[in-house]
């Protein structure tokens, strides 16, 4: 006979929320905050029970619940945040209590009512990664939501979390400025101990993702003639706002790791290389720069088995998806110039017979080419303004 060891386990939405700068609060006026924590919990726990939840595990400031819906956690989040926030108003910023929410999906262990289990852990990292009086979500969350609740979503892309052996895709629900805060503290937190010319890249993603950038730097010279051509032809607070919604509904085909890099195939008919440009950055990566046979090897066998990606341009021959290849302004030769959208330059190269050759004088970007079958896409320079049927996106 099996021994009845009390353990269960179950899938649950799991909610965990905690209080950003909590230490800092009771430091500075204990009994306010202690008061009026004791105020904001009696909120938070009357809106997990509404709306079906079950608090398991609480330390402090901390609150662990399940549901059995990732609609209705999602829902609990927001409602607390939103009355949150409302009692927030009118204390001083330094009084004001402000939880972080992570939610995810998991397989958890029940024991004697409190859940233990990898799905705990990874609601708790997507806690971290969410600004004070923000939402994070994960991956199976955000599909689970998608249709049935009218929200702001926005990808931050692969994240590494501290004891997750895997990367977990990260999604932030828009609640005022929260959302935009999130990204920004991400892409800073990955700047540390970095380069200056890295810095630079990583800095411009920073507004590209909030909204305020969407250009490399290599552009603010004027731009080789395809960019410049793409530039003039869209406006940037329409192209910046574009990216933001397009992404929320972009399929993303596969997300494959390679070399502590992670990769994912975006399916966009009739995007432009300007607009995805715009949307990896939005997601808090950037179009793939491919510096060895390896990796390109790698990103070819991702990409050639994806019919959606690739159309027709000759008999045999198919045009596919947009990488972060550009041409310099100021190289007057169609071979030389190339850098990567991550400022590093041309090394390994992998151009198609007579490539690049900057046809009609317009041909500054660059997307795979491919002829079917057993043979490897390769790549050919474009104009700015083509279309493509997706793109690649690098998470670093």
């Amino acid at each position: 006979m099996q021994q009845d060891t009390g353990i269960q386990r179950k899938l649950a939405a799991l909610f965990a929320a905690d209080v950003a700068g909590y230490s800092r609060l009771m430091a500075a006026d204990e009994e306010f905050t202690t008061t009026t924590l004791t105020q904001y919990r009696e909120i938070m726990d009357g809106l997990i029970a509404h709306h079906g939840g079950r608090i398991a595990n609480t330390a402090g400031d901390s609150v662990l619940a399940e549901f059995t819906s990732s609609v209705e956690a999602v829902r609990c989040a927001v409602e607390v945040q939103e009355a949150l926030r409302h009692r927030n108003d009118p204390l001083p910023s330094d009084k004001r209590i402000r939880f972080r929410i992570g939610i995810g999906v998991g397989d958890v262990i029940e024991r004697e009512g409190d859940l233990l289990g990898d799905g705990v852990n990874i609601a708790a990292r997507l806690e971290s990664l969410a600004a004070p009086g923000g939402i994070c979500v994960s991956s199976d969350v955000r599909d689970q939501i998608e249709g049935k609740l009218t929200l702001q979503v926005q990808s931050l892309g692969n994240q590494r979390l501290k004891n997750i052996p895997r990367p977990v895709r990260a999604y932030q629900i828009g609640l005022e400025d929260g959302a935009r805060l999130s990204v920004i503290a991400i892409l800073r937190r990955q700047l540390r101990g970095r380069g200056t010319g890295l810095a630079l890249t990583t800095l411009l993603c920073v507004g590209a993702a909030a909204g305020v950038v969407v250009y490399h730097h290599v552009w603010e010279g004027g731009g080789a003639n395809g960019l410049s051509a793409a530039r003039d032809a869209l406006d940037r607070q329409a192209l910046e706002a574009a990216a933001k919604e397009a992404i929320t509904g972009r399929d993303i085909l596969r997300t494959e790791a390679f070399n502590g890099h992670d990769y994912s195939i975006v399916a966009a008919d009739g995007i432009n290389w300007a607009e995805a440009d715009a949307e990896a950055r939005a997601m808090g990566g950037s179009l793939v720069s491919i510096t060895s046979q390896a990796q390109n090897d790698f990103i070819a066998d991702l990409i050639r088995q994806e019919d959606t990606l690739w159309e027709e341009w000759k008999p045999g021959h198919f045009i596919g998806p947009w990488i972060g290849l550009l041409h310099q302004p100021d190289v007057e030769s169609a071979e030389k110039g190339w850098i990567w959208v991550n400022g590093a330059p041309l090394g390994y190269s992998n151009w198609y017979e007579h490539q690049p050759d900057n046809r009609d004088g317009n041909e500054s970007v660059a997307r795979f080419h491919y002829w079917g079958g057993d043979s490897k896409p390769q790549w050919g320079d474009a104009s700015g303004l083509e279309k493509a049927k997706g793109y690649i996106v690098e998470f670093e």
